[in-house]
């Protein structure tokens, strides 16, 4: 204030003294905002408290905002940390030149990701610097900050709560409200101490009058109040007019002034006494902003440096330019008084500044310093009357693209939505739509960013430019969604490839990865891994980084659960390469990630679990929740292999804490179907039943088949078979869509109960995969079983016996070898089961067993339940949550039920029930409940088998013609012809599997087995019908809750 001292500020000077000197060393920070009208006061209050906070001990470093527009991106900080600098108390990497000039590499490939690692870099800075000395930051004029510095100051402030820094930042409130600075600001005192700086009272006024003139009567002194309503700015300004206008008879009355004009008027009296030639310089100083650089100067007016330096002292003694502290550099005394001046200076005259500005800034930039390719948009736009239209667009192009690789996104679309204002014609430039279309999808706005890139596209085909149009279509499909199949944007590819001359390499083999993830997850995956290994190879090692990072990324995403793990592993072991080095840490973890799902799903966990390790020390060191909160999840998914249940619910809790913040939708979908998955592996039947509902809502927008196949499954695993088989039935043998996790899933009902068709399809899809796990990969991070025991399933029920035997066998050594131990107790169960169908209940005894005694280690419960067991007789027992009694009494069962007891005679039958309801949830197998006193059942022969060999030799010579013929006919679309031979083949198929049963051997009429099955199952039928006959209420229900099969179990429903 014209070098008055500060006047009715001392309450707010005692408070932020206090603020940001009371807390100690690890103490939570301090934040303090100015805010308050033009003119009222926030600089010069914010100077006096840094010189009382600098005299306690502190060092206080400043940054301020350009007021007038064209700074670099994050100007204030730009300032802030050379003033640390400066003062020593920073170290060379962290040096404002090269943090910056790393900024502006940054990778277009995770634009996220990029700014988040330059935000880190800051508060590494910061917290460094503060850890040196006590801090205190200063921010000026934050309503004229760009969004990036205002998202900066938001992270580093929320980040660095822990340390003891002071922030004192000012703004103008009124003039962010209703603009996108307001959410940020007000984020921004949510944890700041607010003053809001009121008009200065009476006294201060009289303060600053008498600091300023002296004696002064009394009615002048009272109007002075009473006009200036007191704002401190417009006080000054008054009284300096007054003295310009009287300087040698004191100050004149004040109603001689132009009041009612405001600073306009004020000002315009102060630069009255200037003459024609500093006006004129002055004129040109305000075109460029408040900060006047010398160098700038001379450009804007052609004059030399010492004609401006005599210029600029006769305005220093005006009071309107003030010496900056570096040598060439003055300010403006307020922002105010630049607008005055400017208002009153003829467009053509500041658009002439401007113009001359920017040319010379070109001449800069093009001898080397990409520095000023910003500032230089700025001034073309302001100066574009005096120059060449397709020079501004270039410009502005060029900054926005520099405003975007500095990770400002916001101030890379401001710089394109500015020249559509000042260039209407810029909208149908192609360029210029591209780039827009870019900023826009960076920032989320991705319907926008869609019309415009569309409206690119179209005028691309008009120019017959057939690049712009390819780089429009890659813009347009830049953001990939998981299971999002957009076919609008496969249309625009297709589109674009065909505009594309043959030399155009390299963009073809961009928009060719981009059509596989596209498509993913495929219909056509053979297709769709054609179109992404062609993209590969069009590519070479000496092809732009940028391009085979591009490439591979979405390569990648097209072969993610459906290309063989050997190929992604190569692939994605190349993208990690290639992103260290370019120092891209966020594309480094996505290739790591990728590798680690791609080493477990070909079974080499001491490799994974190597990556893992090196995968926890890059996010911790990034510091990011959107990266960290899956890292838990990759240790869930080893642990669920292994059996360590408790570990996997500590790693899914802490997943949960950390992505619960997020608001990511992708987290409870991720978390939904991991838990789902963790289900299936521990084989817990009442949580599957439980968390069905959710993990369908999770994939609702993933392809049919995989849901299809999820409900199928739970109903199975609940014996619900029928249900399962109405499931399977709507699929195609085609399986679009489905993955090796989803076929994992199909082959464990379709064995059972699926058409023999299906069966074949899950087969064919999955015998390529021998030797690999049906894991799901990056999305939900699970540990499934190993493909050759799904193989297993599938050759024994199409009764290739052999083939089932080698495929679990190899099941067995692949789980031992890679120590997942659950995995392997189902592999166990299954074999078993298929041992006792193929007429070997010694070895399926053994097997099962085995299975049974590492499912109880396990507490894997459906497993444990499985056994053979040798109880020679059955005790009393009664009905969980019901009042039943069975009971042997001589010749007769007594039953009691609730209040009743009746008796029953004792049928074969009722021996085999009572020993399933005494262990309700137990799989017993059917030899075991026939046999008697628990000893073996003899073999007393049988009726041989149900086909014999050559009846068998004409069934299976017919399915192989009709095999052959369902293609021919399906290849030349005969539609129903070839529908009734398909069902003739399903009709024999079903004979073969009948005759063969699930193992593959050929079936014999009365096998052990066989003939055991058939009698359990009479017997229990009549058992049940005699209860029924006393009771039909529990008849009714130990029918529904009795199942039967090769193995028997009763499950009994929840009491009510």
């Amino acid at each position: 204030m014209g070098g008055t001292n500060l006047r009715g500020r001392s309450e707010e000077l005692r408070l932020i003294e206090q603020a940001v000197t009371s807390p100690q060393t690890g103490a939570l920070s301090a934040v303090v905002a100015l805010v308050g009208d033009a003119g009222i006061g926030k600089s010069m209050l914010a100077s006096a408290a840094a010189r009382r906070i600098q005299e306690s001990g502190r060092v206080v470093v400043w940054g301020r905002a350009w007021e007038g527009g064209g700074q670099p991106p994050f100007w204030p900080w730009r300032m802030l940390f050379e003033d640390l600098a400066a003062r020593g108390l920073l170290s060379r990497s962290e040096a404002p030149e090269r943090l910056w000039c790393r900024a502006a590499g940054g990778s277009s490939m995770d634009p996220e990701q990029s700014r988040l690692d330059l935000f880190e870099r800051v508060a590494t800075a910061v917290t460094s610097a503060a850890q040196k000395h006590q801090l205190v930051c200063v921010l000026e004029d934050l309503h004229a900050a760009d969004l990036p510095s205002l998202e900066l100051l938001h992270f580093v402030a929320q980040c660095l709560r822990h340390l003891s820094i002071g922030w004192l930042l000012t703004w103008r409130g009124a003039e962010t409200e209703g603009t996108s600075r307001a959410p940020l600001l007000r984020s921004i005192t949510k944890s700041a101490r607010l003053l809001q700086l009121a008009p200065l009272s009476s006294d201060a006024m009289d303060q600053i009058i008498d600091d300023l003139a002296g004696h002064t009567p009394d009615d002048l002194r009272n109007a002075l109040q009473l006009s200036t309503e007191g704002n401190p700015l417009f006080l000054v300004e008054t009284l300096a007019s007054l003295a310009s206008r009287n300087a040698t008879k004191g100050l004149g009355p004040v109603g001689e002034l132009p009041l009612a004009g405001g600073v306009v008027a004020m000002v315009s009296e102060r630069t009255a006494a200037l003459s024609e030639p500093v006006r004129t310089s002055l004129q040109a100083a305000c075109a460029l902003g408040r900060s006047v650089d010398l160098h700038a100067w001379i450009r804007a007016t052609e004059l030399n440096a010492d004609r401006l330096r005599e210029h600029a002292a006769q305005l220093e003694v005006a009071g309107i330019l003030r010496r900056d502290k570096q040598d060439g550099h003055w300010m403006l005394s307020h922002e105010l008084v630049r607008l005055a001046i400017l208002s009153t200076t003829a467009p053509a005259t500041l658009c002439l500044a401007r113009a001359r500005v920017a040319r010379a800034l070109d001449d800069q930039v093009r001898a080397g310093d990409i520095s000023r390719i910003g500032e230089r948009a700025h001034f073309a736009i302001l100066g574009r009357g005096q120059l060449p239209v397709a020079s501004v667009l270039q410009w502005v192009l060029e900054g926005s693209d520099q405003a975007r690789a500095q990770c400002a996104y916001e101030e890379s679309l401001a710089i394109l939505e500015r020249a559509a204002e000042a260039l209407p014609d810029c909208e149908g430039q192609p360029g210029w739509l591209l780039a827009l279309g870019r900023a826009q999808a960076v920032l989320g706005q991705v319907q926008a960013a869609r019309r415009t890139l569309d409206s690119a596209m179209a005028r691309a085909r008009v120019d017959g430019d057939a690049r712009a149009h390819g780089e429009a279509v890659l813009a347009y499909g830049e953001r990939y969604v998981l299971g999002d199949v957009l076919d609008d944007l496969i249309e625009r590819i297709d589109r674009a490839l065909g505009l594309l001359q043959p030399d155009e390499r390299r963009l073809r083999a961009r928009l060719l990865a981009r059509k596989a993830a596209a498509l993913t997850p495929a219909r056509d995956v053979p297709g769709t891994l054609a179109i992404a290994r062609q993209a590969r190879e069009l590519l070479t090692p000496e092809d732009p980084v940028s391009d085979r990072v591009e490439v591979a990324i979405a390569v990648g995403s097209a072969m993610a659960d459906f290309a063989p793990a050997g190929e992604r592993l190569a692939l994605n072991t190349q993208l990690m390469q290639l992103a260290r080095e370019q120092g891209e840490r966020g594309v480094e973890l996505r290739g790591l990630s990728r590798l680690i799902t791609d080493h477990l799903e070909l079974g080499d966990t001491v490799r994974a679990d190597l990556l893992i390790a090196d995968r926890q020390a890059i996010v911790q060191d990034l510091g990011q929740p959107r990266l960290i909160w899956t890292q838990p999840l990759f240790r869930s998914m080893r642990a669920m292999g292994e059996g360590r249940w408790q570990d996997c619910e500590r790693s899914i809790q802490e997943a949960q804490a950390i992505g619960t913040e997020l608001q990511d939708p992708n987290v409870g979908r991720c978390l939904a179907v991991h838990r789902f998955h963790l289900s299936l592996a521990r084989g817990d039947r009442e949580a599957l039943r439980a968390q069905e509902s959710s993990v369908l809502e999770a994939l609702r927008t993933m392809p049919s088949v995989l849901t299809t196949a999820i409900r199928a499954l739970v109903r199975y695993r609940w014996d619900q078979l029928e249900h399962a088989r109405e499931e399977l039935a709507v699929l195609t043998p085609q399986l679009e869509h489905a993955a090796t996790t989803t076929l994992a899933l199909l082959s464990e009902v379709a064995a059972d109960v699926g058409s023999s068709s299906l069966r074949r399809a899950i087969l064919t899809r999955l015998a390529p995969l021998a030797g690999c796990y049906a894991n799901w990969g990056l999305f939900a991070l699970t540990s499934g079983p190993p493909v050759s025991a799904c193989l297993g399933l599938l050759h024994a029920s199409l009764g290739e016996t052999e083939q089932a035997r080698q495929a679990f066998e190899e099941g067995l050594a692949q789980s031992t070898a890679a120590g997942l131990s659950a995995q392997r107790v189902w592999v166990r169960r299954w074999y078993g089961g298929f041992l006792a169908d193929s007429g070997q209940p010694e070895a399926s005894r053994a097997m099962l067993d085995r299975a049974k005694l590492e499912a109880d280690e396990l507490e894997m419960p459906m497993v444990a339940s499985v056994g053979l067991t040798t109880e020679s007789e059955v005790a009393p027992i009664a009905m969980p949550g019901v009042s039943l009694v069975l009971e042997q009494q001589g010749a007769d069962w007594c039953v009691g039920f609730g209040e009743q007891t009746f008796l029953v005679p004792d049928l074969r039958g009722m021996k085999m029930l009572a020993r399933l309801v005494a262990q309700p949830g137990r799989e017993i197998h059917v030899l075991d409940l026939v046999s008697e006193d628990g000893a073996a059942l003899p073999d007393r022969g049988d009726a041989g088998e149900v086909l014999d060999a050559k009846a068998l030799g004409q069934y299976r010579d017919r399915i192989r013609d009709l095999t052959l013929e369902v293609e021919r006919l399906e290849a030349q679309n005969e539609g129903e012809p070839a529908i009734a031979a398909q069902r003739e083949l399903e009709v024999l198929q079903s004979e073969v599997a009948r005759a063969v049963g699930l193992g593959g051997r050929r079936r014999r009429a009365a096998a052990p087995a066989e003939r055991a099955r058939t009698s359990t199952q009479r017997r229990l039928r009549t058992a049940i019908r005699k209860i029924a006959e006393q009771n039909p209420l529990l008849g009714e229900r130990l029918a529904r809750e009795i199942r039967t099969g090769t193995f028997c179990i009763y499950l009994p429903e929840e009491s009510d």
